[in-house]
């Protein structure tokens, strides 16, 4: 077809086709380019990069600058919207809002051009889908620093393009730090928190592609679990109706979730809506018959049996509800350390042949700073978990850092997740303390406490006599640990510290040079924090030799400064030990036969 040709056809003049052709046009118009398309016969896709590619040429070709508005603000927990300030922004096409959507819901993380472009044009024949990528990835970053920013939301890199956005610009990273915060803090703030949380939660997600995705499916399922969180802390603390809207609403849209369903009637009948939470029981059992033919669950035919008898004391503990595992997993590079979990277990044990009441097995794990102390308790209790039926129990004391809480406010964390209701705990540490043991009487647990400073920090939170036990890690043998089997922990062996580099830095580093690993080991003191740190650096630096890197470390100067990497950092591990000394054990340790690592945090413990 000549230009003529197409001109005739499109209705346009030749010589606006000839300069469209020869890029002198400098803002196509709309209205020209739908004629165009349809003049050339063009359809579905082929129309859609006709569109895109002119509209990559007048926002080339324009100077004018986005349109000022106020501070960025992107909501996906519910219709995609983006705000500046108090103007809401037009996303366009469906794609922009689907390529939105997904970059939000990963946010922070890279997302691969291949990946973008499957879910945006899936098996298109589209010959320029990457050129047509660029440009939707371009129309959304102008739209997005709008406000006037100097560095782009949009980032572009090797691995794809991520949303670099932070809680005050994304209401998905708002809601995920509402709900950490809850849980570190007293119930009645907690419920605070978790209102806000569950506020931000406007409804589905209008992307179609992204919302049949697994990211969203795990983004609804922990809304799920907030929701259930929430009401039952509001019921705990006798306000369930705070909890009701939201717990409706939501069980009307997952109407065979029995957890969800459970946490509903429950929430109905402490509002006082027996009718109500038992016609709540009777949808769920119709609706699991009649789509999937099973009769309810355990916990459901409990709570319905809870609201006929009205007892919705403890209820949570009659309904046959999972084993507590608050225990984190410990480090996946954990090497070693057979020997001393063989004698954790040992201590544990019970021969069942006990007469009288037995009374709580004590294991203190004692060492130096570094020395692996949290990564064996999490690695032992791992080893132990079927021997504790009844699940796990874990707090962190924090040592000697200002923030470390009070046994009151562990006191009360471990009650809860017994289901101990939080207007049943009280304010005082010794009834709490006994209820806890009265809680654990007929259960068998472990309980995980780190990083204890003092044994007064424990002695409110032993289980007491029955069936459950203690693992406590200190830089302290706490002598007034009464009863407390302690295991002393050493730095590894030269052979676990090279497996715990090969762990991270990769076995093809350390099988190319034996001596350089071992040396680095003997650099790091064979502490496994300080071989983490050190093999993570050697992980993110391709280009290093392990020797590199054991030349730098070389430094006694510089040697703690050099072992730091994101949040951990063997400096900090080292101060936090300085700061519990006196002023005249802090004098004595700058003397200069203290420079080793290992001599320091000797010194540190047995001064402690």
């Amino acid at each position: 077809m000549t230009q003529r040709q197409l001109a005739g056809r499109a209705g346009v003049s030749a010589g606006a086709i000839r300069d469209l052709e020869q890029g002198r046009t400098r803002s196509p118009k709309p209205h020209s380019v739908r004629a165009i398309a349809t003049a050339l016969g063009l359809s579905g896709r082929d129309v859609e990069q006709l569109h895109a590619a002119a509209e990559a040429h007048r926002a080339q070709r324009t100077e004018a600058g986005p349109v000022r508005g106020g501070p960025l603000r992107i909501r996906v927990l519910g219709p995609i919207e983006v705000w500046h300030g108090d103007v809401q922004a037009s996303l366009g096409s469906d794609i922009q809002r689907t390529l939105l959507a997904r970059l939000a819901l990963g946010v922070g993380a890279a997302v691969g051009q291949d990946e973008l472009v499957e879910l945006l044009w899936q098996r298109s024949e589209t010959q320029n889908t990457a050129n047509l990528l660029h440009t939707h990835v371009a129309r959304l970053r102008r739209l997005l620093d709008a406000d006037g920013r100097t560095d782009s939301v949009l980032v572009s890199g090797q691995t794809g393009y991520r949303l670099a956005v932070g809680a005050d610009h994304l209401d998905l990273l708002t809601f995920r730090d509402l709900t950490t915060r809850a849980a570190y803090e007293a119930p009645e703030d907690a419920l605070t928190r978790l209102a806000q949380a569950v506020a931000l939660w406007r409804g589905d997600i209008d992307a179609e592609r992204v919302a049949s995705s697994p990211l969203y499916t795990a983004i609804t399922t922990e809304y799920a679990t907030t929701v259930q969180t929430f009401a039952t802390l509001a019921r705990d603390l006798g306000k369930p109706e705070r909890a009701l809207k939201p717990v409706r609403e939501l069980a009307s849209r997952r109407e065979l979730d029995e957890p969800l369903h459970v946490e509903l009637i429950l929430t109905l009948a402490a509002s006082g809506r027996q009718a109500e939470a038992l016609a709540a029981y009777e949808r769920i059992r119709s609706a699991l018959a009649d789509q999937l033919g099973i009769d309810p669950g355990e916990r459901l035919r409990s709570a319905q049996l809870a609201v006929l008898r009205q007892q919705d004391r403890h209820v949570r503990r009659t309904m046959g509800q999972t084993a507590i595992q608050q225990a984190p997993a410990a480090p996946p590079d954990f090497v070693g350390r057979a020997d001393e979990i063989a004698r954790i277990e040992a201590m544990l044990a019970r021969t069942g042949q006990e007469s009288g009441p037995t009374s709580s097995r004590i294991v203190l794990l004692a060492g130096i700073a570094g020395v692996g102390k949290t990564a064996l308790a999490l690695a032992a209790a791992h080893r132990l978990r079927a021997k504790y039926p009844d699940g796990q129990l874990y707090a962190d004391l924090r040592g000697t850092s200002a923030t470390a809480p009070e046994p009151m406010r562990v006191l009360g964390r471990f009650l809860r997740a017994l289901g101990v209701p939080s207007r049943q705990i009280g304010t005082d540490e010794n009834e709490a303390a006994a209820l806890f043991r009265s809680e654990l009487a007929d259960r068998r647990m472990l309980v995980l406490l780190d990083n204890a400073h003092e044994a007064g920090q424990v002695r409110p939170l032993l289980p007491g006599a029955g069936g459950s036990d203690l693992i406590v890690t200190s830089r302290r043998r706490m002598p007034g640990l009464t009863g407390a089997s302690v295991v002393d922990l050493e730095p590894l062996n030269p052979e676990e510290s090279i497996a715990l580099i090969a762990a991270t830095a990769g076995s093809h580093r350390t099988d190319a040079d034996p001596d350089a690993a071992g040396a680095l080991a003997e650099a790091c003191a064979r502490l496994p924090l300080a071989l983490r740190i050190a093999s993570a650096r050697l992980a993110t630096r391709q280009a290093w030799s392990i020797g590199d890197l054991t030349r730098r470390l070389q430094d006694d100067n510089r040697r703690l400064t050099e072992l730091s990497t994101g949040e951990s950092s063997m400096l900090t591990s080292f101060q936090l030990s300085y700061a519990d000394l006196s002023t005249v054990a802090q004098r004595a340790l700058r003397f200069p036969r203290f420079c080793g690592v290992v001599a320091s945090q000797r010194w540190l413990a047995s001064e402690g």
